[in-house]
């Protein structure tokens, strides 16, 4: 068994008189195997506050091992380098290369799919107050134009900005309403806060008195006993009473 590299063989003949002979030639064994190589498999990593981060070092992850070179020997780089920045949601792919002393190499491919785990920052509109119509009814306006909503990694104008009660919905009835805005990003991370729409009544109750009425005074006694009608009155949302 010859190992890696050349060997000098020599012959030696004798003849029956006691002349020698010698010849040589060598042996050359060469490394044409390359590295066994077993890549990690797929993995995520949640970016920062700013949509950003990095290709780790992946050299730790990997099992390599060869049929002649040691593994402190082995030759490990990978593309893009550890510590290159990232920047959005997506998948990278990282390709590792091992080599041996011989120069035979093994490479595979890591996928790293980079998420973005942070929720819209979502500010709602003011508490406002709006005027009940004739009816005693508000009819909901849209208020996701007017909440301020910014994203790390969504563009403003690609944020899904929902309000419910939805606009068109209408609130009967003075009182307080909770309207609750929801920011969601691309990446579905959602956000929520809520603003309060008070209804006031400002319209005056409606009243229709009886005419006007002359009677006698009863039998005797200076005064009348006179039945009246009670007027006619109406609002648009309650009345308490006369």
């Amino acid at each position: 068994v010859y190992s890696l590299g050349t060997t000098v063989v020599v012959y030696t003949v004798t003849d029956a008189s006691g002349n020698v002979t010698t010849c040589s030639f060598t042996v050359t064994v060469e490394d044409e195997e390359a590295p066994n190589l077993e890549c990690p498999e797929p993995f995520m990593l949640v970016l920062d506050l700013n949509c950003e981060g990095e290709i780790p070092d992946l050299q730790d992850s990997i099992e390599v091992s060869d049929n002649c070179t040691l593994g402190q020997d082995i030759t490990y780089t990978q593309s893009p380098t550890a510590g290159d920045p990232v920047s959005g949601v997506g998948v990278r792919t990282v390709t590792i290369t091992v080599s041996d002393s011989s120069g035979n190499s093994t490479s595979c491919e890591v996928d790293i799919e980079y998420v973005d785990e942070t929720a819209p920052e979502l500010d709602c509109p003011d508490d406002i107050i709006v005027e009940a119509d004739e009816e005693c009814v508000y009819v909901l306006e849209d208020f996701t134009g007017q909440a301020i909503v910014t994203d790390n990694c969504t563009n403003s104008t690609e944020i899904t900005v929902t309000q419910d009660p939805i606009a068109g919905t209408e609130l009967e009835g003075v009182g307080e309403y909770d309207i609750t805005i929801t920011a969601t990003d691309e990446s579905g991370n959602s956000s929520t806060c809520v603003f309060v729409v008070e209804i006031i009544d400002v319209t005056d109750p409606e009243i229709t008195c009886p005419q006007d009425i002359i009677v006698s005074t009863d039998p005797g006694i200076c005064e009348a006993d006179v039945s009246i009608d009670i007027p006619a009155v109406s609002d648009n949302c309650e009345l308490e009473g006369f």
